[in-house]
């Protein structure tokens, strides 16, 4: 395995911690591919919940995160921000983000604990 990844050093001159840490990594193939199938269960349930209000526009995903439009995108961060759940504000960082935000997949607990604050935060921007 060292001999496949010491193919990738050269172009990119990975270190060795690196190298060893992405080894054992790899030894650890199935979980991986268990955690990725949790993540996408997860991420179809997180999507159909923002999907299921009224006030949010949410895109598809491969990714371990949802992109989603709201009205008021920077105040209803900050309400999510008060209530103690943080996700990306992309706002202003690009045109065609403008009233986006983005939130990472988590565990169904955290989802739930941020659909919950979201709701609170869409009432009250």
């Amino acid at each position: 395995m060292a001999g496949q990844l010491e193919k990738l050093r050269l172009p990119y001159n990975v270190g060795v911690l690196p190298q060893v840490v992405a080894e054992k990594l790899l030894e650890q193939h199935e979980v991986l591919l268990e955690q990725a199938e949790q993540i996408k269960q997860d991420r179809a349930k997180l999507q159909q919940r923002l999907s299921e209000i009224a006030a949010v526009q949410v895109y598809p995903s491969e990714a371990n995160f949802l992109l989603f439009r709201v009205a008021s995108a920077t105040e209803v961060f900050n309400g999510l921000k008060q209530r103690g759940v943080l996700i990306k504000n992309l706002n202003g960082g690009h045109p065609m983000l403008q009233d986006c935000l983005r939130v990472t997949v988590g565990t169904p607990a955290e989802n739930e604990r941020f659909i919950a604050a979201l709701q609170e935060s869409l009432c009250h921007e």
